[in-house]
């Protein structure tokens, strides 16, 4: 667990500092001697977002629909938090991804080679998955695997050309491999070498005299 306070001069003015803990659970905001607040991760609805002042910093974000602001922080402070709050939350919201990403895995398998139409479809699902998740920030670098997910949701929700090409080729590729082996017997038993019987004709020949 992290913790963070708020400046402590605020005591001068008979104010109890916040203390923030980051936690499995969520972000818990507790003042001396009044009651603690959790805020989970799922409730979450932005990315922490700081705010710089003459002296010191705040940190804002949503939750729910609802604008929080945790003020009298001091730049180091805020900087800190801001990045671990973002860590937290881009390991769940990308999870999220990943689950929209096996969705769209289940639409590509269905659809065989990929239409036009079926690619749009895709990208509506994307775009709306996008718009409910959290996106990494750019200053904070973060690990591939969790990076990742945003990325290739995004290319579906773009319909990327490249990737919707792409997956065409594997689909091609795929049957390929799948009728080799058909393939492969053909080849080397061309239709005019067949072996055919002649009784067929001698039939044919009786009948049709």
């Amino acid at each position: 667990m992290s913790k963070f306070r708020q400046v402590w001069f605020l005591r001068l003015l008979a104010v109890s500092p916040l203390v923030c803990t980051l936690s499995d659970g969520g972000l818990l905001l507790k003042r001396k001697k009044s009651s603690s607040r959790l805020i989970k991760w799922e409730q979450f609805s932005s990315g922490p977002v700081r705010r710089r002042g003459m002296l010191f910093s705040s940190i804002e974000f949503q939750t729910d629909g609802k604008k929080e602001t945790i003020p009298w922080l001091s730049k180091s402070t805020s900087c800190e938090f801001r990045e671990l709050v973002y860590r937290r939350l881009i390991e769940l919201h990308a999870r999220r991804a990943n689950t929209a990403l096996s969705h769209v895995a289940s639409l590509v398998n269905r659809s065989g080679y990929l239409r036009t139409s079926e690619a749009q479809e895709i990208a509506q699902f994307g775009g709306s998955q996008i718009k409910r998740l959290i996106l990494p920030p750019t200053d904070i670098e973060l690990p591939r695997d969790q990076t990742q997910p945003f990325e290739e949701l995004q290319q579906w929700a773009k319909s990327d050309p490249t990737r919707i090409e792409q997956t065409r080729k594997d689909f091609v590729a795929t049957e390929l491999d799948q009728f080799r082996a058909l393939f492969d017997s053909v080849e080397s038993n061309p239709l005019g070498f067949y072996p055919v019987s002649t009784d067929g004709f001698k039939t044919a020949n009786s009948f049709l005299s």
